[in-house]
C-alpha cells in the first residue's frame, strides 16, 4: 500500500512538473519577432478617427507609447513595451478613406521576450488578439461594432 501511494505521488509530481514546465519550453522554441495586422471599416471621416487614436491608446494599454512618425490624418507609427516589460514593438495605424467611411490598418510588430508569454500569445490569446481588441475598442468609441478584416479582405 505504502508503496503504492509513493509510486501515486512520483506519478502527480512528475504529471505537475512537466505542466508546469512545458508552456515555458514550448514558448522558448516560438520567435521573439512576429507581425500582424488587421483592418476595420469606421463609418467616420478620418480626421474624426484621427482625433480618437490617442485617446484609444492610452485608454488601452498601461504601457508608455511614444509617437515615432505621424503624417494626420494618414499614417501613424507608436513603439510600446520593451524587454523590461515583457513585450514591446510598434504599430503602424494607416487610415484610408473610403467616401464616408475610413479603412483602419493596424500593422503589429511585436516582440515577445518572455517564453511563457509567448506560449499564451500563440496558444491562449492568439497572436492577433491586441490589434484585434484596439479596433474594437476604436469600433466602440464611436458606437460601431466593426468587422475585423483580415489582409485580403
Amino acid at each position: 500500500m505504502e508503496r503504492r501511494l509513493r509510486g501515486l505521488l512520483v506519478g502527480v509530481a512528475l504529471v505537475f512538473a512537466v505542466c508546469c514546465t512545458a508552456p515555458f519550453v514550448v514558448g522558448a522554441m516560438l520567435p521573439v519577432e512576429h507581425t500582424v495586422t488587421r483592418s476595420a471599416v469606421i463609418n467616420k471621416h478620418p480626421k474624426e478617427v484621427w482625433g480618437a487614436l490617442a485617446a484609444i491608446d492610452e485608454a488601452f494599454t498601461d504601457l508608455p507609447i511614444s509617437v515615432v512618425e505621424e503624417a494626420p490624418p494618414k499614417r501613424r507609427v507608436t513603439r510600446l513595451g520593451g524587454p523590461d516589460d515583457g513585450f514591446g514593438g510598434t504599430w503602424t495605424t494607416i487610415l484610408e478613406r473610403d467616401g464616408v467611411q475610413t479603412r483602419v490598418t493596424v500593422t503589429e510588430r511585436g516582440e515577445v521576450y518572455n517564453p511563457l508569454l509567448r506560449f499564451l500569445m500563440k496558444y491562449a490569446m492568439g497572436p492577433a488578439s491586441t490589434v484585434e481588441g484596439f479596433l474594437t475598442e476604436l469600433g466602440d468609441h464611436f458606437g460601431q461594432d466593426v468587422e475585423i478584416l483580415e489582409p485580403g479582405d
